[in-house]
C-alpha cells in the first residue's frame, strides 16, 4: 500500500531541509574559520612568536567567555565548550605540534578530562611525575598536565620544569574552588582582567584554597600575585556558566 505524505510528514521534511541547510552553512564558517587561522599562523611565522609556544590562555578564555556569554541560557556550557575546544585545539595544531605530557598514574576520569580538552593533541606518559615535568622543560611547544594533590611543586621547586609555570587548569568551568588538574607550558602569561595564580609557600588569608603538594603547601588567589612566595604560575580564570 502506498503511503501518503500527511501535513506532519511534510512539516518534518521542511524542518530537515532547515537543518540540512544549517548544517551547510555550518562547514562554510568552519572553512572561514579554519583560513582565519592559517593567517594567524603565517604572521606568527614571520614574527618569530611560535618559537615559545602555539597556546595563548588569554586569547583562549576571551573567545570562551564571549562564546558562553552569547550562548546564555540557549545552548548548554558543556556543549559550547566542547565544540570550541575541538575548534581551538585544531587552530593550535595547525600552527605548531604540540605534545601532552602526563603521568601514567593518572585516572581514567582525568585522561578523559584531558582528551576531550585537548582533542587531536598526542598524549605522552611517563613512569614519573619528575620526567613528565622535565619532557616540558625540554620542548617549549608541549604542555605537562599534573594532578593538583600530587607532589608536583617539589619537582617545581627543584627546577625541573625548567621556565614552564601553570598557565591553566583543568576543568575549565568552574566545579570546586581548588582545580583538579594543572596544565604547565612555557604559554607568556597575559592578563585578562579575570585571573588567577597559584603559590608555592604558606597560604595567606585570602587564599581561595589550599593543599598539599609533596612537602609543600600551595593555594590559589584571585588576580595577580602580590606576594613574596614563589608563584608557580597565573592563568585565566576558570570559566563559570552564566545564570
Amino acid at each position: 500500500m502506498k503511503h501518503s505524505m500527511t501535513t506532519t510528514d511534510a512539516a518534518l521534511d521542511d524542518i530537515r531541509r532547515e537543518i540540512d541547510a544549517i548544517d551547510d552553512g555550518i562547514v562554510d564558517l568552519l572553512e572561514r574559520r579554519i583560513a582565519a587561522s592559517g593567517k594567524v599562523r603565517n604572521q606568527k611565522s614571520n614574527t618569530g612568536t611560535l618559537a615559545t609556544s602555539p597556546i595563548r590562555p588569554a586569547r583562549e578564555a576571551a573567545i570562551m567567555r564571549r562564546i558562553l556569554a552569547r550562548g546564555a541560557k540557549k545552548i548548554p556550557p558543556d556543549l559550547l565548550l566542547r565544540l570550541w575546544r575541538i575548534i581551538l585545539t585544531s587552530s593550535t595544531l595547525a600552527q605548531a605540534s604540540v605534545t601532552v605530557h602526563v603521568v601514567s598514574t593518572l585516572s581514567l576520569t582525568q585522561r578523559l578530562d584531558i582528551a576531550v580538552h585537548f582533542g587531536a593533541m598526542p598524549v605522552k606518559e611517563h613512569a614519573t611525575l619528575a620526567d613528565a615535568m622535565m619532557a616540558v622543560s625540554r620542548n617549549f611547544g608541549d604542555i605537562c598536565v599534573v594532578e593538583t594533590t600530587s607532589p608536583w611543586a617539589d619537582a617545581f621547586m627543584a627546577g625541573q620544569p625548567g621556565a614552564a609555570r601553570i598557565i591553566g587548569v583543568l576543568p575549565p568551568l568552574r566545579q570546586n574552588p581548588m582545580p583538579e588538574l594543572l596544565i604547565l607550558g612555557h604559554a607568556q602569561a597575559v592578563e585578562t582582567g579575570d585571573d588567577e595564580c597559584i603559590m608555592v609557600g604558606k597560604a595567606e588569608p585570602s587564599a581561595l584554597w589550599r593543599a598539599k603538594s609533596g612537602t609543600h603547601e600551595i593555594f590559589g588567589l584571585r588576580g595577580s600575585a602580590q606576594s613574596s612566595l614563589t608563584l608557580a604560575g597565573r592563568f585565566p580564570k576558570p570559566l563559570e556558566a552564566a545564570t
